[in-house]
């Protein structure tokens, strides 16, 4: 792959280390997101990729708070504006690097 120095780097981060994995090193066909993770490879393709695996512990505001939310407003595109009551206390828990650990 090819980097030039002076494009900027897509930071990739996702929980799921499957998810970082088939996308550094492809998919089987087969596998049900096999579609979603080759059209992701395909706007990557060409840029500086970094990839992360972060724990969903690690970002307790799009875990807990965004995602919930995406399930309740369906597909349709939403544009937050002002930050939402119930991403108050998580974004400010993130800015005082302040941990939730979940239970196992």
């Amino acid at each position: 792959m090819e980097y030039n120095i002076n494009k900027i780097a897509i930071y990739v981060e996702a929980d799921p280390l499957s998810a970082i994995r088939f996308l550094q090193f492809g998919i089987p066909q087969t596998h049900p997101s096999a579609a979603l993770v080759i059209a992701i490879k395909a706007c990557l393709q060409g840029h500086n990729v970094v990839y992360n695996h972060a724990f969903r512990e690690a970002n307790c505001v799009a875990d807990d708070g965004l995602s919930k939310f995406g399930h309740m407003i369906g597909q349709e595109l939403h544009t937050i504006d002002v930050v939402p009551n119930f991403l108050v206390i998580p974004l400010l828990a993130d800015r005082a690097a302040v941990n939730f650990p979940r239970g196992m």
